[in-house]
């Protein structure tokens, strides 16, 4: 497997246990890879102790909630823009509500790949946490 340990650990942690196998196959593969990550644009694959939904959160407050998950850099990021896809951010260039890709839908930014990652789609962004209540 030629996957980022951070992209594995993410599948193995957030992806639903019907779904994982299918996940870590097509992300390995550079000819499935990019059908796999369309399906970022439709589907809502994933599972968290705790999945809040980011609706109407402002930046400061967004960065808040991060900060209390113990987030910072380097953030890695799955991405079906592929000028995104498998690159490696510092915290404060994925949170830049202009530029950051954490704003960007089709988009899942792993900040501990165990424990805490957002994802947005085409029309909503979550927080998926795992840690502690």
């Amino acid at each position: 497997m030629n996957l980022p340990v951070a992209e594995v650990e993410f599948i193995q942690a957030f992806v639903k246990p019907t779904l994982k196998d299918r996940w870590l196959g097509q992300l390995d593969s550079p000819k499935r890879r990019s059908k796999q990550l369309q399906r970022l644009h439709h589907g809502f694959d994933f599972e968290a102790r705790s999945t809040e939904h980011l609706k109407h959160l402002h930046q400061a407050d967004f960065i808040a909630l991060l900060r209390r998950r113990r987030a910072g850099g380097p953030v890695h990021v799955i991405s079906a823009h592929s000028s995104r896809d498998g690159n490696v951010y510092s915290f404060d260039e994925a949170i830049d509500p202009n530029r950051g890709v954490a704003w960007s839908h089709s988009t899942i930014c792993i900040y501990s790949p165990k424990l805490l990652a957002v994802f947005a789609d085409e029309y909503d962004h979550y927080v998926l946490w795992n840690g502690p209540a």
